[in-house]
């Protein structure tokens, strides 16, 4: 789908389903989430609902400026990968794109702090971490798959930062613990087979990542091992959030082996919506 150059610039899909996780992520733990406890007694914490909007519009910056940040970096890759993308392509400048990326981060750094201190520590910390992954790790084989993976949890470990309920043992928080995992799972595979779709671009800049190095084949293998770990974690957890995301990861799987990478690649953002929904309902 085409999007004016701006909304492509930020990918503003994914940085709203970002928000969309961490909002949900709130609700899951709502029933223990802006409550302690006292006894008998519950006592509602006070901006709890405020808490969490901000957070889930900080998310939204943040994503919104990681996805340009890495726009400005990747500028030459995307020449052969994607060359399509508002900045290659031209529809924006470098100049403009880095301003919208700085206007994001200002964002994202203001709604965190609105937060609490602890949350806009984290945002910090994240947008930092996403700096030095566009700048230095993307190249190197599986720490940049890992980097991607590990920042998709931001979202959903937010209540758990935010320290919500403060009397609350850790157990309160395992669905959240499991749909982190989740989503690391599915975006490291995500990103493994992002990197084979983009040998051609990656060999001739020189990157070293995974299916360079060994093979397509060692790479597709990995995913595949990624996600009947997963498949196993969910079974073992819930298996009515299993029956959901296990078919649409059996047909990524496949779509991958045909090579019809960009798709499975969808496929797999698709299973993070499903999975998303079954936990919120579970």
């Amino acid at each position: 789908m085409k999007y004016p150059p701006l909304i492509n610039l930020f990918r503003l899909p994914n940085a709203i389903f970002a928000a969309v996780i961490c909002f949900c992520s709130f609700e899951i733990v709502k029933p223990f989430m802006a409550l302690e406890q006292e006894g008998n007694l519950l006592r509602v914490v006070e901006n709890s609902d405020l808490i969490q909007i901000c957070s889930s519009l900080s998310i939204f910056f943040l994503v919104a400026f990681a996805n340009a940040h890495n726009d400005i970096i990747d500028i030459e890759t995307d020449k052969i990968n994607r060359p399509a993308r508002p900045v290659p392509s031209g529809k924006i400048t470098v100049q403009t794109a880095r301003k919208f990326t700085v206007a994001a981060l200002v964002f994202a750094l203001a709604f965190g702090f609105a937060s609490n201190v602890e949350i806009g520590i984290l945002i910090t910390a994240t947008a930092f971490m996403s700096y030095i992954y566009n700048k230095y790790l993307k190249g190197l084989p599986l720490v940049g798959n890992f980097c991607v993976a590990l920042l998709t949890t931001v979202p959903i470990i937010i209540p758990i930062i935010a320290n919500y309920p403060h009397t609350a043992p850790i157990s309160y928080y395992t669905p959240l613990l499991h749909l982190a995992f989740c989503a690391f799972m599915l975006t490291f595979c995500r990103e493994i087979i992002k990197d084979i779709e983009d040998i051609a671009g990656d060999r001739k800049l020189n990157l070293k990542t995974f299916p360079i190095l060994t093979s397509p084949t060692h790479a597709l293998v990995l995913t595949f091992i990624c996600e009947l770990q997963l498949l196993l974690q969910l079974a073992l957890f819930n298996l009515k959030i299993f029956a959901a995301v296990a078919p649409i990861l059996i047909i990524s799987s496949v779509l991958a082996i045909v090579r019809k990478f960009r798709l499975s690649q969808q496929l797999l953002k698709l299973a993070m919506a499903v999975g998303l929904i079954a936990f919120v309902l579970w």
